[in-house]
């Protein structure tokens, strides 16, 4: 029902949306699947916000978090194979998202973001930028520290 998926961690990885909104919608929770009815639609625009909160909580959760295509073992671009590259040589743990697997978030960090590219790299709740960015400051010695101040030790 509705109002168990407000209370759930869960994606809309699919929907069906009519003039009342989104009538159905296939929601993936961890790596399960499943379809289910929305009794009372959801407007786009509400949709829109909770991907909109979701990618907020990523950012503010993770200290350091890169949005790119695939996943750092199998980038899906050479960019964000780059991109990751340099993160992994910084020394620090990070997170990711894949873009590729979330279409939703996908469309929607852009006007987050104000950055209409992938990979988007964010440290400390901050948007760095893209491949080119995160290569000129590590190549220029900046990009290590800064990851350094915000990254979270397990020790």
């Amino acid at each position: 029902s509705r109002e168990n998926a407000r209370h759930c961690s869960a994606v809309i990885t699919g929907a069906v949306i009519t003039e009342a909104g989104i009538t159905e919608a296939v929601i993936t929770k961890a790596i399960i699947t499943k379809r289910v009815t929305i009794k009372e639609p959801i407007k786009e625009s509400q949709l829109i916000m909770d991907i909109v909160d979701t990618i907020k909580g990523q950012i503010a959760d993770n200290p350091v978090l890169i949005y790119m295509k695939g996943s750092p073992d199998a980038p899906q671009c050479g960019f964000s194979a780059k991109a990751t590259q340099i993160l992994m040589a910084c020394g620090e743990r990070f997170a990711y998202i894949d873009i590729l697997a979330n279409p939703d978030i996908r469309a929607t960090l852009p006007s987050v973001s104000d950055w209409p590219t992938f990979p988007q790299l964010f440290v400390g709740g901050e948007l760095v930028g893209g491949c080119d960015i995160i290569t000129e400051m590590h190549q220029a010695g900046e990009l290590q520290p800064m990851i350094k101040a915000v990254a979270v030790n397990d020790d």
